[in-house]
C-alpha cells in the first residue's frame, strides 16, 4: 500500500503523537527505535469500515508479537533488515468509537531487537498515520494537538486517546473544549477531571460538537503518581481529528 502525501489529501484524519513537555523528552538519547510500544486506534470518519495496519521496520533481522491483550488477540511477525512488515489489526478488537470511555483495546508491540513502528488508519482518501514512540520514551505530562475539524455529522470529531503502561495509572485531564460525556451530557471545557487506567486500557474522548471551534488542541494531560511507586508510570497519548481537510480542494 502506498501512502499519499498529506498535502494531496482532500479529506484526511490525523493522529498526532503528542510531545512530552519535559526537558528529558528532548534529550539526545531518545529514539524512535525500541523493543516495546503501545498504541490505540481512535475515531475515524468511516468507523469500522476503515482499515487498520502497523508498519514495522528494522535495521536488523528480528521478530516479535503484536497483541491486544484485553481482547485475547495476538499475531507473531518477523522483519528482514531494511524492509517493512505490515500487520493488519482487526477493527472489532481495537477501534475506539466511544467518548469518555475506558476499554481494554490497547495494542502492544514487542520485538526481540530494536524496531520502528508506524500506525495507519485508512479508507478511500481518508487517511491518518503516526510514528509510534517506544515505551521507554513516553512521559507523564502532555498538551494535545489536533487540526481544524471539518463537520461530518456524528462522525467528524476532534479526538484523543491515551494508553496506560502500568496498572493503577491515575491521570488528570483538563479539556480545551467541551467533550461528549459517556451516558449523555458534556465534560466542560477547562474543568479538570481524573481517570484511572490499568495496563493496556485505553481512555478515549472526543469533542461534544463536530464544528471547527470544538478542538481538543491545548487539552492538558498529566499522570499523577503518589506513594512508593511515584514517578514509575507513563502513558502513550494520541490526538487529532476523525475528519479534517488539508488545502482548499473538495
Amino acid at each position: 500500500m502506498t501512502r499519499k502525501s498529506l498535502s494531496l489529501l482532500t479529506k484526511s484524519a490525523f493522529l498526532i503523537c503528542c510531545f512530552v513537555l519535559t526537558l528529558a523528552s528532548f534529550a539526545q538519547t531518545k529514539s524512535n527505535k525500541g523493543k516495546e510500544f503501545w498504541l490505540g486506534y481512535m475515531k475515524h470518519d468511516s468507523d469500522l469500515g476503515a482499515g487498520m495496519s502497523l508498519y514495522i521496520t528494522s535495521d536488523s533481522n528480528t521478530s516479535g508479537t503484536v497483541s491486544i491483550p484485553g481482547q485475547s488477540w495476538s499475531q507473531n511477525f518477523s522483519v528482514t533488515a531494511n524492509n517493512t512488515t505490515v500487520i493488519n489489526i482487526p477493527q472489532s478488537k481495537a477501534y475506539l468509537d466511544c467518548s469518555d470511555c475506558i476499554e481494554s483495546k490497547g495494542v502492544k508491540v514487542v520485538a526481540n531487537d530494536n524496531i520502528v513502528v508506524y500506525s495507519h488508519h485508512y479508507e478511500g482518501n481518508r487517511s491518518d498515520a503516526t510514528l509510534v514512540l517506544p515505551t521507554r520514551t513516553l512521559g507523564k505530562e502532555y498538551y494535545l494537538m489536533a487540526y481544524e475539524q471539518r463537520s461530518s455529522g456524528n462522525a467528524g470529531r476532534s479526538t484523543f486517546a491515551m494508553v496506560a503502561i502500568k496498572d493503577n495509572t491515575k491521570i488528570k485531564i483538563t479539556p480545551a473544549c467541551d467533550l461528549r460525556k459517556n451516558g449523555g451530557g458534556t465534560l466542560d471545557k477547562g474543568k479538570t477531571y481524573q481517570i484511572t487506567l490499568d495496563e493496556g486500557e485505553v481512555y478515549s474522548a472526543y469533542a461534544a460538537s463536530g464544528t471547527s471551534t470544538y478542538d481538543v488542541t491545548g487539552t492538558y494531560v498529566e499522570v499523577i503518581d503518589t506513594g512508593a511507586t511515584a514517578d514509575c508510570r507513563t502513558i502513550a497519548v494520541y490526538s487529532g481529528s476523525s475528519y479534517a481537510r488539508v488545502g482548499n480542494c473538495s
